[in-house]
């Protein structure tokens, strides 16, 4: 719980805390808000319990986020409940296979880097900062396949972008590139008159997340 007293602080809105009786007059210091803010207000509106509400709520949102990447990739809702529910299981399946010492699959050492930080209850990395991550692939998953995009669209995935560059940089730098990818795969026919008629969504992201860091 090494975030707890940025936590508290933030719920209070307590930006320069010292932490010390020998200065205590200190400027406003970086609080990665992004990150923290759910758990600021859930114990500012339901006290040290409403940690434990948030982590089933988190749960249910990433389950729900992964059910709506499936479905948009053409499965079934019972295949995309299924494999929601497989993708949440598989820090535990890769802890299990530590405690099984499995020699081909740890001789690997994909498990640890790759997996084992898929998702969890840590606060907050992975619990939150994934969150923003897995979110942001179902909105570029829809905006490659889907023709037209709502004018919320732009606006969402700037703060997005915003919330994992505070909260997480390397999630920010993977979705940028991701980004700009699919840019260019939905594009890339008639690459410059078709970002020109996408300037009002790309002056939409870039000023989202701008405004929201």
């Amino acid at each position: 719980f090494l975030y707890f007293p940025l936590i508290h602080d933030l719920a209070n809105l307590n930006f320069n805390p010292s932490y010390s009786s020998l200065n205590e007059t200190l400027k406003f210091i970086p609080i990665p808000y992004f990150a923290l803010i759910f758990h600021a207000v859930v114990i500012k509106i339901f006290g040290y319990f409403g940690f434990i509400f948030l982590e089933f709520l988190c749960v249910a949102i990433f389950l729900y986020i992964f059910y709506l990447i499936f479905r948009k990739l053409n499965f079934s809702s019972m295949t995309a409940i299924l494999l929601s529910s497989f993708a949440f299981t598989l820090p535990p399946i890769m802890a299990l296979i530590d405690i099984l010492n499995v020699p081909w699959l740890i001789d690997l050492d994909l498990h640890y880097h790759m997996l084992y930080d898929f998702y969890g209850d840590r606060i907050p990395r992975p619990a939150i900062s994934n969150l923003y991550f897995f979110l942001f692939l179902y909105l570029l998953i829809s905006f490659y396949k889907e023709k037209t995009q709502s004018s919320f669209f732009g606006i969402l995935v700037g703060i997005l972008l915003s919330a994992m560059w505070v909260s997480f940089y390397y999630h920010f730098v993977c979705a940028s590139i991701a980004l700009t990818i699919v840019f260019f795969l939905k594009y890339r026919g008639q690459l410059f008159d078709n970002l020109k008629k996408s300037s009002g969504l790309i002056f939409k992201i870039i000023i989202s997340f701008f405004i929201a860091s």
